[in-house]
């Protein structure tokens, strides 16, 4: 657990249920919310993993965006790994492939926490 929550695989069995209950609620405002914070500072996370690793859930429901160390800010790649990274993001369709990426990690989440 980070002080943000616990990673979307890590959150305890005896939560899942009711912790996935809130996510669920608003799951396609937090991830616009997310991706939206993403495009106004000019943040590429180029790191999302489809287990949702990169993923945190709070108590409340809450999800963040943890591990940026894989990540392009105002355009400028640090290094020729991220900027191939940066490119393949781009062809992938960028902002709108973050949030398809995010919204599928978070439903898988819910659905197997609910389901459980």
């Amino acid at each position: 657990m980070t002080h943000l929550g616990w990673t979307l695989n890590d959150v305890p069995a005896d939560l899942q249920s009711g912790i996935a209950t809130l996510v669920c609620q608003d799951l396609a405002e937090q991830v616009d919310e997310i991706v939206s914070g993403l495009a106004k500072a000019g943040v590429v996370h180029l790191d999302l993993q489809r287990s949702g690793c990169n993923l945190v859930v709070n108590g409340q429901g809450k999800v963040g965006l943890i591990d940026f160390d894989i990540a392009v800010i105002g355009g400028k790649p640090i290094s020729a790994v991220i900027s191939e990274r940066l490119k393949e993001w781009q062809n992938n369709g960028a902002y709108d492939r973050t949030t398809d990426v995010l919204t599928e990690q978070l439903s898988r989440f819910c659905d197997e926490s609910l389901r459980a």
